[in-house]
């Protein structure tokens, strides 16, 4: 584009990848910063992303599971987006597919190893998620509520609650017997 007339492929996918996960915005796209004012005595109904840089007295974030919020791990048997289960491995072919690209345009296309994409693609979002959780409750000045949800197939492939919604489970939990202790 205009802005970076010298990228090559590798530099203009990895910036595509930052804007699917959210980590940079188009301009033009967003209604950030056209003075929003949350009314008191309304429900505004908002994505995260959208919330950034706003407050309410209530917050409630639903949908806190694995799926949507996948720890970067596989061993939590954590669900990826971009990971289909009828591909081998589970492999992330777009991650998959970058690497490769990448590894082709430096000439080391024999280095590449088969997973390691994924597994990046996966730590790179759980953490996105998390800083996304972060903003989400960073959002309530008195309360938050936090729900999760078991998924579209409960009965054979049930959603958990993520790993870091369970953390902050088992803090609330010693925060309260420690009050009625102490």
């Amino acid at each position: 584009g205009k802005e970076n007339p010298t990228w090559r492929l590798p530099e203009l996918a990895g910036e595509l990848e930052n804007v699917a996960q959210n980590k940079r915005r188009i301009l033009g796209f967003t209604d950030e910063g056209l003075g929003y004012e949350p009314k008191a005595g309304q429900v505004t109904v908002a994505t995260m992303h959208a919330a950034k840089g706003l407050e309410w007295d209530r917050v409630y974030l639903i949908g806190g599971n694995n799926f949507s919020f996948p720890s970067g791990g596989a061993e939590f048997g954590d669900k990826y987006r971009g990971e289909r289960w009828y591909v081998r491995d589970s492999l992330n072919l777009v991650a998959e597919t970058i690497a490769q690209v990448e590894q082709l345009h430096m000439g080391t296309l024999d280095e590449y190893e088969p997973g390691r994409a994924t597994e990046q693609a996966r730590l790179d979002m759980g953490a996105e998620r998390l800083r996304l959780l972060y903003v989400g409750m960073t959002r309530a000045r008195r309360e938050l509520i936090l729900t999760y949800n078991t998924g579209r197939n409960p009965e054979r492939d049930p959603n958990q609650p993520a790993l870091a919604f369970q953390a902050l489970g088992r803090f609330v939990e010693r925060e309260a017997q420690d009050d009625e202790e102490g």
